[in-house]
């Protein structure tokens, strides 16, 4: 099982001779297939995050909240060694602190070489006064849905389905680093939603109640709740020199970016009944990440609804709502009972069936 503050611990190195920071994560980044060496993508977005965070000073915190992640990956990222992470300032003023961050390992061939995996800018801008003239939010576009109260944690599920048939139980135990990148949650799926009926991507031939569908207005949805508390604690096994995120609000932010990288890959071949044969290439290219409130707290329940709005030429577009529950009374200005959304992530994805006459496929 994932540790949440394993995820997110940054050892400090040396300053850069052109005074960027220089962060190494104490442990290498969470397993996509140990096999091929491949790292899920969530760990990069996370440990970039906390590493801006280190590089504002602390008597700014109060004042900055993050808003803006965007990036792209720039080849697989391995989950042998750890991350090299470089922060460079772009800008700083009253109002705003960008940083850029690249992100960077030893290659796998024994050259020496440091390769470049991907780079990250992220933004934080001054925390809201009190001139705010305008506030709502967008709803989850399939409405009800069932609320986390009535629904099992995806692991007990997924447990009873195996044992009763429902899905392969080989073909779980190949899903099974997968559902590992959600231990820290619970994680609890909606009937409603094409995920759910589909029993996560191993029922594929499953028909849905979305069938009459367009792929485009094809939705998913799924709760979650941070299991740790938080702030985070620094655990037995890590080293005393291990830095972790500075705040709830920070380590929340990290936390998110981790859960809204889970499955965008996936979403348009699985729509489409697409499964692995059909698919040699699922790879994230670029992402936008936002954050549409000051405060997050992941020790709350939110809701993440998953559709796909393009697919075509070897890549697609999707997008991933988080929102939060609200109570039933009015607050902040907004309907009572309605969700606040919080955060939205936008992915552009290569997907590439086998390779034909022309070659292997590559990226």
């Amino acid at each position: 099982m994932l540790d949440a503050a394993s995820i997110l611990a940054l050892r400090s190195l040396d300053q850069d001779s052109d005074s960027s920071w220089r962060f190494q994560s104490s442990q290498p980044p969470s397993p996509l297939n140990t096999a091929a060496d491949v790292a899920f993508g969530g760990s990069t977005l996370a440990q970039a995050i906390h590493a801006a965070y280190q590089t504002i000073e602390p008597a700014r915190l109060p004042t900055l909240r993050l808003y803006s992640v965007l990036g792209h990956f720039y080849g697989a990222t391995r989950c042998s060694v750890p991350l090299n992470l470089k922060v460079t300032s772009l800008r700083d003023t009253r109002g705003f602190a960008t940083r850029q961050i690249t992100v960077s390992q030893p290659a796998s061939d024994k050259s020496g070489k440091i390769r470049t995996t991907s780079v990250i800018l992220v933004d934080f801008v001054a925390k809201a006064t009190d001139r705010t003239v305008v506030s709502f939010s967008a709803q989850p576009r399939i409405s009800p849905i069932t609320p986390h109260s009535k629904l099992q944690d995806i692991h007990d599920k997924l447990r009873v389905d195996a044992a009763n048939g429902r899905v392969d139980k080989k073909r779980l135990a190949y899903m099974k680093p997968f559902f590992d990148l959600l231990d820290i949650w619970h994680n609890r799926y909606c009937p409603e939603g094409m995920l759910d009926q589909q029993s996560i991507g191993l029922r594929l031939d499953k028909e849905t109640t979305q069938r009459d569908f367009p792929y485009a207005q094809k939705a998913s949805y799924d709760w979650i709740q941070l299991r740790k508390t938080l702030p985070l604690e620094s655990t037995k096994s890590q080293s005393t020199e291990a830095r972790l995120p500075p705040t709830t609000s920070a380590a929340s932010a990290c936390f998110f970016a981790h859960f809204l990288d889970t499955w965008t890959s996936v979403i348009a071949p699985w729509w489409a009944h697409a499964g692995p044969g059909k698919v040699q290439v699922y790879a994230t290219l670029d992402f936008a990440l936002r954050f549409h409130v000051d405060e997050l707290d992941a020790t709350a329940w939110h809701v993440r609804e998953h559709t796909c709005q393009s697919a075509r030429d070897e890549r697609d577009y999707v997008q991933a709502n988080l929102w939060r529950e609200m109570g039933s009374t009015e607050e902040d200005g907004e309907e009572g009972g309605e969700m606040r959304l919080v955060a939205t992530m936008t992915q552009t994805c290569a997907l590439k069936g086998p390779a034909g006459n022309e070659g292997k496929s590559k990226i």
